[in-house]
């Protein structure tokens, strides 16, 4: 029979807690009989390990029953009598090192004397790094930090856009080393990027990746606006622009004393999602500065710099007067008036009516003088004629007029 004692016992005592015996009754030759044992409560260590002392018994009634070896299972023992197997163990390591090489070998030792196994290895896998952080430089780089995990001799550092990576191979390997620090460059203005970190440990031909990871995401600034291009009239400016990349908003500020250079200076002009705008309200003959910035509503992030345009609304010219039309001959009729000479005026005919605007009939003369003697008429026919000022593409508000006849 077999008998098997279970105690539960410390360094120096040990106390009877259960005992269980199994007969030879149905063993053949060559059979393997199995017999589990539950354990009382009063096994489990507060740890939840059992702790048992084991005393062996056996008395061979029979010449076949001649080994007997202990496996151990999920809170339960159970005794094997098998006559050609050898004794199997098994144990759970603790308090191990992170991203450690250990070595163990196998040592049997009976009457006989002692045997040892081979050499075998393992590597603990390293601890996770920590306190991952990312910080955005510009409209292409992202500065990266870390704590290194323990045990690890590198940081695999994965990049990913949209969403972040779920393993090493999910993703860009960016960083494969050693640091604690990187900055990732050559990236996309205006976009987000997610970061995760792993460690890793390697020796004598063995590596190990952490379980857990570190993260952290983060965008790229926007580029500022660019191809910028305005006209104006005397009292308006319309601009237009291409948004700067990585960005949906720009945002335009202006003065008459030189450019804005931040987002809270002097007067806003444009803070929307489009690419043209009028500014209406302006003073004639006036110089604008302009400051464009651009503005990516996801990350928050301005474009760090910005990009300048000058503009000037044009001079109105001062209407001209005393415009007098005198007939020479049947074909030719003189014209005189006021006007600037800084200016051009333009000299406009008709016959039947006045000209309603300069673009209404034949412009005779656009010139800056103030006198023009208009030839190769019609005999006998009533001629009209009225004279603006002009400037930079902006005629007088207000014109002179006469008529006669050739």
């Amino acid at each position: 029979y077999v008998k098997v004692y279970f105690y539960n016992f410390t360094s120096s005592s040990y106390e009877l807690i259960a005992n269980h015996e199994f007969s030879n009754t149905g063993y053949t030759i060559g059979s393997t009989k199995t017999e589990t044992v539950n354990l009382p409560s009063s096994a489990l260590s507060s740890e939840g390990i059992v702790k048992i002392k084991i005393s062996l018994h056996v008395q061979r009634s029979m010449a076949y029953l001649y080994n007997a070896y202990v496996r151990f299972y999920e809170g339960k023992i159970s005794y094997k009598l098998n006559a050609t197997s050898p004794f199997e163990f098994s144990y759970n390591l603790t308090s191990l090192s992170p991203g450690t090489l250990y070595h163990y070998r196998a040592v049997a030792n009976n009457s006989a004397g002692t045997s040892y196994g081979s050499d075998k290895t393992f590597l603990t896998k390293p601890y996770a790094p920590s306190d991952l952080t990312a910080t955005s430089i510009n409209t292409s780089a992202i500065s990266l930090s870390w704590s290194k995990g323990e045990g690890a001799d590198k940081t695999v550092i994965v990049r990913k856009t949209g969403s972040y990576p779920t393993s090493i191979s999910d993703g860009t390997v960016v960083y494969n080393d050693t640091g604690t620090s990187y900055t990732d460059t050559g990236l996309s203005a205006g976009t987000g990027y997610y970061y995760r970190a792993w460690s890793y440990a390697e020796d004598s031909g063995l590596y190990q990746y952490s379980d857990g990871y570190t993260s952290a995401m983060n965008y790229t600034h926007p580029d500022k606006p660019t191809s910028i291009s305005s006209s104006a009239t005397p009292t308006s400016i319309t601009l237009s622009w291409t948004k700067g990349d990585g960005a949906d908003y720009t945002v335009i500020r202006y003065s008459t004393s030189g450019y804005p250079s931040s987002l809270s200076e002097d007067t806003l002009a444009y803070n929307d999602t489009g690419t043209s705008t009028t500014i209406s309200g302006l003073t004639p003959d006036t110089t604008y500065y302009f400051s464009f910035w651009a503005y990516d509503s996801e990350s928050g992030y301005y474009s760090q710099e910005y990009t300048t345009h000058t503009a000037t609304t044009p001079y109105v010219p001062p209407d001209p007067s005393n415009l007098v039309a005198t007939t020479i001959n049947d074909t030719k009729i003189s014209l005189t008036w006021s006007a600037s000479t800084d200016v051009n005026s333009v000299l406009v005919r008709k016959i039947g009516s006045y000209p309603s605007s300069p673009s209404d009939g034949t412009v005779v003369f656009n010139s800056s003088g103030t006198s023009y003697v208009d030839t190769g008429l019609t005999p006998s026919t009533h001629y009209y004629y009225r004279v603006w000022t002009y400037n930079q593409g902006v005629y007088s508000e207000n014109y002179a007029e006469d008529d006669t006849w050739t």
